[in-house]
């Protein structure tokens, strides 16, 4: 779903257990984020599904696969929050500007924490869900944070307006910075 849909303000529900529908849904979510390269993180509310989970891309030494966390959570957080920073090869950085599939070609600075706890289920045999407890961090954690972003109804916008930042567009290849209620009102040139 693409702003200004207003599913993704949605409340989302808790996922009880998987059925069909649910599984249909986890799977088509896992499809779509598997063939997007530019998404490496997607919520069920960006489907138009009002329930708790998404999916994200995780690296690991076997490559990068996509795994689905239901009714996922921050248990925890370790410092403040801040701005990523990207390094470069030159080992000069730059901050890390976020996008949002729902906001094609938008993007922005949002403060997030680099270490988080977190809960979440997975699906397992049977089609049964196992809670899971584990420690993200730097990228990681940020696509988590912006995923349950998703969950509660918080945009990429909202973040925006929050902290105080600009907002870019990328044209032609091109990044210029453009205004919030441009954004907001759906006139992104």
């Amino acid at each position: 779903m693409i702003y200004p849909d207003p599913v993704l303000r949605k409340e989302n529900k808790l996922v009880g257990g998987v059925g069909k529908q649910v599984l249909k849904e986890m799977e088509e979510l896992k499809k779509i984020l598997e063939v997007d390269e530019k998404g490496v993180g997607l919520a069920a509310p960006q489907l138009g599904v009002s329930k708790r989970f998404f999916g994200v891309k995780r690296w690991k030494k076997k490559g990068v696969g996509v795994v689905v966390l239901v009714n996922p959570k921050i248990v925890k957080t370790w410092g403040e929050k801040g701005f990523l920073q990207i390094e470069r090869e030159n080992g000069e950085s730059d901050d890390f500007l976020e996008g949002c599939l729902s906001f094609p070609g938008i993007y922005t600075k949002v403060g997030r924490w680099f270490k988080i706890g977190v809960q979440f289920e997975v699906l397992g045999r049977g089609n049964r869900l196992f809670r899971k407890r584990e420690i993200w961090q730097g990228f990681e954690a940020v696509v988590f944070q912006h995923e349950l972003d998703h969950l509660e109804g918080v945009l990429l916008i909202d973040r925006a307006e929050e902290n105080g930042e600009g907002i870019w567009k990328m044209e032609e290849g091109k990044m210029e910075e453009t205004s919030l209620e441009k954004v907001k009102k759906g006139i992104l040139r």
